[in-house]
């Protein structure tokens, strides 16, 4: 049973994410708490720092290059750079599970705008291929592979061609074609995420 507090900040937090049902908003919020009980350090506080938070996208979503959950951390943590508290979780789920199209754009965005300047490059994205694509290219020339892809992604998106992507060069684009939502690698999960804390396990569909 919940005590008092705890229902009023479910139902406070369900009025804010009205894409989670009451249980849902609960769960999100068991699970919350659950990652922080675990931790070895009992004086830690604040909320989830990058490693943790890193485990939870691998562990959940499958999410296994780390580059983009690290951007994805970045995304998350808005009222503290070092540490996702309830409510950045909170606020990053709602987009990472249910958010439109516009929330997932913005938020994909913010993870491969690596230096937060407002603009894609297309030395930052070379940086962030690497990790995924040249274990699948073992043995073969990787570099002009990589090269290759980001220019032809460049062509389309980048459409001041300016050589460098805007937030509105890419929202213009993934509008066009959904596709290109990820056109630089995952930071969306691919299939529903299983919460599991002490109390259950939960299902929650993307």
């Amino acid at each position: 049973m919940c005590s008092r507090a705890q229902q009023e900040l479910i139902e406070k937090l369900r009025q804010r994410h009205k894409c989670f049902s009451k249980q849902e908003v609960k769960d999100l919020v068991d699970f919350f708490e659950t990652q922080l009980e675990k931790r070895r350090d009992p004086l830690k506080f604040g909320g989830l720092d990058q490693d943790e938070f890193g485990y939870i996208l691998l562990n959940t979503f499958d999410m296994t290059e780390h580059v983009f959950p690290d951007g994805v951390f970045k995304a998350f943590a808005k009222r503290n750079c070092d540490v996702i508290d309830l409510d950045d979780w909170m606020d990053g789920m709602a987009v990472l599970l249910r958010g439109t199209l516009e929330e997932k754009t913005k938020l994909c965005f913010q993870v491969y705008d690596s230096n937060s300047d407002g603009f894609i490059e297309k030395e930052d994205i070379c940086e962030l291929l690497e990790d995924s694509i040249v274990p699948k290219f073992y043995g073969k020339d990787s570099t002009n592979i990589i090269t290759a892809l980001v220019n032809d992604v460049f062509l389309i998106m980048d459409c001041d061609q300016d050589n460098k992507i805007s937030f509105e060069d890419f929202k213009e684009s993934v509008k066009k074609e959904n596709l290109l939502l990820e056109a630089f690698g995952p930071c969306l999960p691919e299939h529903q995420g299983m919460l599991k804390s002490d109390k259950e396990t939960t299902f929650f569909p993307v």
